[in-house]
């Protein structure tokens, strides 16, 4: 099976097999230009070669988020539970 490319458009007029089948999207891309836009200062900072060490900081914010969480919850139930024995020892009296 032969596949169109560019340089092959006009050998494919002549041929009117080939004539018939629609130029590879590969082909009629490679001849256009691509538009760009320039990269914000942000993308800039997280777009360089150093990846990994965005990926390990990312990681390291959210796990301290979740120890701050944790660590406020059980602060919290503490309270709650020193409010429970302290109402129920009034309770008993």
């Amino acid at each position: 099976m032969r596949f169109l490319y560019a340089q092959d458009s006009q050998d494919a007029r002549s041929d009117s097999t080939l004539a018939a089948l629609p130029a590879p999207a590969d082909s009629v891309q490679a001849t256009t230009e691509v538009p760009t836009q320039e990269q914000t200062p942000f993308e800039r900072v997280f777009l360089k070669d150093d990846k990994f060490m965005v990926v390990i900081g990312v990681v390291f914010i959210v796990w301290i988020g979740i120890l701050a969480f944790l660590f406020r919850t059980d602060r919290k139930i503490a309270a709650l539970e020193a409010a429970l024995d302290e109402r129920d020892a009034l309770n008993d009296v």
